[in-house]
């Protein structure tokens, strides 16, 4: 249920709170599942990105999955068990 509201959260983040809390947020929920914060960015730069620009948060979103999925297999693979 934690990782439910967070993901919810993070999504209704991007309406009320600035750029850098949606990110926070958005990798919080991320360490439940890696492809949060790229959905969170995809999501923010369909409601905000202006024609003919670069998808920033899109692409800090896909880095940040990487990073997030590659955590979780370490985390996985290590004899710490959550």
């Amino acid at each position: 249920m934690t990782s439910f509201g967070l993901m919810v959260a993070a999504f209704l983040s991007v309406f009320v709170l600035p750029s850098v809390a949606v990110m926070l947020i958005a990798i919080v929920a991320g360490f439940f599942s890696p492809l949060v914060p790229f959905a969170v960015g995809m999501f923010s730069d369909l409601l905000y990105l202006p024609p003919q620009t670069l998808p920033m948060m899109t692409l800090l979103g896909a880095l940040a999955s990487v990073v997030l999925y590659a955590v979780q297999r370490f985390v996985k693979t290590s004899i710490i068990d959550y």
